[in-house]
């Protein structure tokens, strides 16, 4: 028997919910649990946020793939990781927020990453979204802003392309599966540039908002997954961001 506590996000269920395709995204929906960084429906696409439970740090979070660890091996940076794994590469999310097994050092979430492996038919699919700040709404009401809400921050651009595709190489035994990701986002902050730049005393230029430019980055995954007998796969991975 096992005494764990865990919560599952199979396939369905993640592509059902309109939010950011980022584990921590999904993980937020179990009730208790909490984000270092709170992404609002993915406007923060792939921010590398962690998940913590209970009162819990967010920094004992300890990130895998099919149970290996993807934690950094930095000095209390465990909790990181910088292997970003495309959604389309993700047949489920395994969250354990209570009662680790004994093979986690860490007392806080362990957030382990089943990826998908092929199968005997080829098979692919493709995600694609864009945003703007034309395409974001605000919930910022008149009197929130009269006691200092920023009203001019948001979304200024959101893209976020995913495909995937997998199949045999040899019916039964040996199948391969890849997928790539590429995300890139602007975000407005609460400031402007200087109207003139030979003045002492900051004016701001109203016309020029500043901007948080979150530069896109792209990574690929590739999996070959080896039926050796009836109870035994043998699965050799790259990633690449």
């Amino acid at each position: 028997q096992n005494v764990a506590v865990q919560k599952v996000m199979n396939r369905d269920t993640m592509d059902a919910i309109p939010t950011g395709k980022f584990f921590g995204n999904y993980g937020v929906l179990v009730p208790g649990v909490t984000a270092s960084s709170p992404d609002v429906g993915g406007t923060q696409t792939n921010n590398k946020t962690r998940l913590a439970i209970h009162g819990g740090r967010d920094l004992d979070q300890s990130p895998m793939i099919n149970g290996m660890s993807i934690g950094a091996t930095h000095i209390n940076q465990s909790a990181y990781s910088f292997l970003i794994v495309p959604d389309g590469d993700i047949e489920e999310i395994n969250l354990t927020v209570s009662n680790n097994p004994a093979e986690i050092e860490n007392g806080g979430m362990v957030v382990n990453l089943v990826p998908k492996t092929g199968g005997n038919v080829f098979k692919g699919t493709m995600f694609a979204s864009y945003g703007n700040e034309h395409t974001q709404s605000s919930n910022v009401s008149d009197a929130l802003a009269a006691q200092g809400i920023p009203t001019n921050v948001g979304v200024k651009t959101n893209t976020y392309f995913n495909p995937s595709f997998g199949g045999p190489l040899k019916q039964d035994k040996l199948w391969f599966f890849s997928a790539y990701e590429q995300t890139h986002r602007e975000n407005y902050v609460n400031s402007y540039e200087r109207k003139d730049l030979t003045n002492w005393e900051y004016i701001p230029d109203l016309s020029k908002q500043s901007v948080a430019d979150h530069s896109g980055f792209g990574s690929i995954t590739g999996r070959l997954t080896y039926q050796a007998n009836q109870k035994n796969k043998i699965k050799i991975g790259r990633a690449h961001v």
